[in-house]
């Protein structure tokens, strides 16, 4: 059906979003280069950690038997050792200098790795938006790879950025301090990139990746500045100071696990990034006042089965395209799959079906075509029946942390010639697009008819007035929670 006048200014308004196409491209030839300097630093017996294993990232700076990698990396850790993909070497190491306001360590390994080369010229990093290199050992990765990320102009000290929960926590940790000044980045950092070099075109260390805070479902990424170095090689901190550091906020050092297939939604590749209770990212999500109102509507509910309802008691299922830093979202224990030009998940009684893509929009500045198609794909926009409901509609598009928007819709379908009496779907929303990236992603409730509505509210009073209550309730929290996860779905944080 034709768009309404509302629609076209909804979707023509995203002309506002920032479009930076940059730079020059880092050769593989360059990428090679830095491998020899970076090495994955392995931490055994981590105290608070399951499985007690730590893996992240770290380089040779000055000399091929010292090591800087981020403190949150090996603190608290019994062992620790580095090892080196091109070499195909390792050596024990320990800690021997600490810069905790920096989330800082220096190792000095047992012995040299041949075949590795130190690190020696560093610089500040670029003031523009132009490409910067991080060359480290991503999430699950065995070997050291190469990943392009951009500055992010949003204040230059993590307490212009992080939520009141975060503030309080670092306060107490002091590391990484709350006006230690830091490089935000565009580029999503992963697992294990904690304490990779970052370079620029010239070779310089620009940055260390240093990791991210909770963001909602994603993270806000960011570096700390070369210069920072120069005092960790000189710092005379005592190392029983490091062992205060220990923030459940940061992310960027993970557990070593097993690697988790790639999903193709579109124009990205999503990997399972991790499970959230509800509590962790409503504070802290692009929009929580909208995503608080979604939940106290949908989910409020009689006392008798409040329980089932209750959001504090939800968790999801967080996907994530590393590259673009896109993020889909899926109530727990929901899988994601390819499905040709689209990746879908269904609910546990069958009734939900969410669906996502991301597509390349750099032919179409304002968003408009990309939403469009993938709206008329999933919902058939040219046939007759769908209607849109303002009532859990945005009026228009969020700007969100990292330069970009989050646009949600609502929308019901109709049985033709029922004069808007009977209808048989309903379809929640999420259009999230930054630079030339649009995410799209909808939940779609097949099972939303004026019957089954009247039997679950009919059950939520009383649970024995029918023989369906049991599958009509798992029907409405399978919705309430596909809601939930849809709002969750963003780009923001990178």
């Amino acid at each position: 059906m034709p768009m309404s006048p509302l629609q076209k200014v909804l979707l023509f308004s995203l002309l506002v979003i920032f479009r930076n196409d940059a730079s020059a491209q880092f050769t593989q030839q360059q990428v090679n280069a830095f491998r020899q300097s970076v090495v994955r630093v392995d931490a055994t017996g981590c105290k608070g950690v399951i499985g007690g294993n730590l893996a992240g990232s770290g380089f040779f700076w000055k000399q091929n038997t010292q090591i800087v990698t981020a403190l949150h990396v090996v603190n608290g850790c019994s062992g620790l050792s580095v090892y080196s993909d091109i070499a195909g070497d390792s050596s024990p190491a320990r800690v021997t200098k600490v810069l905790v306001a920096s989330d800082l360590v220096l190792l000095t390994l047992s012995k040299a790795i041949d075949g590795t080369v130190a690190l020696v010229k560093s610089k500040g990093a670029p003031l523009d938006t132009q490409e910067m290199l991080v060359v480290g050992f991503p999430g699950d990765s065995s070997g050291s790879t190469g990943k392009t990320v951009k500055r992010q102009f949003s204040g230059d000290t993590l307490k212009t950025i992080v939520s009141y929960k975060a503030s309080e926590e670092l306060k107490q940790t002091q590391s990484p301090a709350l006006d230690t000044i830091v490089v935000f980045l565009q580029g999503t950092l992963e697992h294990g990139h904690s304490g990779s070099p970052i370079f620029n075109h010239t070779g310089d260390v620009v940055g260390v990746a240093d990791g991210g805070l909770k963001h909602g479902t994603t993270e806000d990424s960011w570096a700390i500045p070369s210069q920072h170095l120069a005092i960790l090689e000189v710092s005379t901190e005592p190392l029983p100071t490091m062992a205060k550091q220990k923030s459940s906020l940061l992310f960027a050092a993970g557990p070593v696990s097993s690697a988790g297939p790639q999903i193709q939604c579109g124009g990205g590749s999503f990997k399972h990034l991790k499970t959230v209770r509800y509590s962790d990212v409503l504070l802290t999500a692009d929009d929580p006042k909208g995503l608080q109102q979604l939940a106290d509507v949908k989910a409020f509910q009689p006392l008798a089965t409040a329980a089932l309802l209750d959001p504090a008691t939800f968790n999801f299922e967080v996907y994530q395209d590393s590259q673009t830093g896109a993020t889909i979202v899926l109530p727990e224990a929901e899988t994601l799959s390819t499905d040709g030009s689209t990746c879908v998940a269904t609910s546990s009684a069958g009734g939900v079906t969410t669906r996502a893509r991301i597509a390349d929009v750099t032919t179409d500045p304002t968003y408009y075509s990309a939403a469009l198609a993938f709206e008329t794909e999933i919902m058939g926009l040219n046939k007759p029946g769908w209607g849109f409901a303002q009532a859990f509609s945005y009026p228009q598009p969020l700007p969100i942390v990292g330069g970009g928007f989050a646009l949600r819709k609502d929308w019901v379908h109709y049985l033709p010639y029922s004069n808007f009496q009977q209808f048989d779907a309903q379809q929640f929303e999420t259009l999230a697009g930054r630079g030339k990236v649009l995410l799209g992603v909808t939940a779609q409730n097949t099972r939303w008819t004026p019957l089954v509505v009247q039997t679950q509210q009919s059950c939520l009073v009383n649970p024995k007035v029918s023989q369906y209550c049991r599958l009509a309730l798992q029907d409405l929290k399978d919705w309430v929670q596909s809601l939930l996860a849809v709002h969750l779905s963003t780009l923001a944080g990178t």
